[in-house]
């Protein structure tokens, strides 16, 4: 597990064209579906201008409860290992009749405004890959939110709804945490 964060945090984050963003500035969530690194996932990247302070805009990242409360799939979680900048936790829901119990851990550097997230792979998932990160920066007017995933449902969902569900689910996610950061 740790090679994997370690693998996750040495990739190259991406960058918004000049299209993007003026597209950001119209304050349009971005994403992308880039050509995916491993066989059968599904990988995108997205960003998100947020009128809040970066550690504002990373507080609302950090809110489990907020995430499972805006989710139309994600029903709960639990934490399983208590840890400041390794935590892991199981998520779990449903959608169209499918369920998901997902282990995730993170590498969290506040400091840097940076989450980074893969399976944990001592422990079962309805998943088989699920790699990524979050990173913010500020920008004028706030911060600008930076997300890549790749994701691999290991076939038990059809190919257009597992894409269905890494896109949505990311704008869904992000639609989000910006509402949360830009809350009064």
């Amino acid at each position: 597990m740790t090679a994997l964060l370690l693998a996750t945090l040495a990739l190259a984050r991406p960058v918004p064209t000049e299209a993007e963003l003026a597209a950001l500035s119209r304050r349009e969530i971005v994403l992308r579906t880039p050509p995916p690194r491993t066989p059968g996932a599904h990988r995108v990247e997205a960003f998100l201008d947020v009128r809040a302070a970066p550690a504002r805009a990373f507080a609302a990242l950090m809110d489990a409860e907020a995430r499972v409360r805006g989710s139309s799939v994600l029903k709960g979680y639990e934490v399983y290992r208590r840890d400041p900048v390794r935590p892991c936790m199981r998520w779990y829901g449903s959608r169209l009749g499918f369920s998901l119990n997902v282990h995730t851990c993170y590498v969290v550097d506040e400091s840097r405004w940076q989450l980074d997230f893969a399976l944990d792979p001592t422990r079962p998932s309805d998943i088989t890959t699920n790699v990524g990160g979050y990173t913010m920066e500020p920008v004028v007017g706030g911060t600008r939110v930076t997300f890549e995933a790749e994701t691999a449902f290991g076939g038990s969902l059809p190919g257009f709804l597992q894409q269905w569900l890494t896109t949505q689910g990311a704008r869904d996610y992000l639609t989000g945490l910006r509402a949360r950061a830009e809350a009064p």
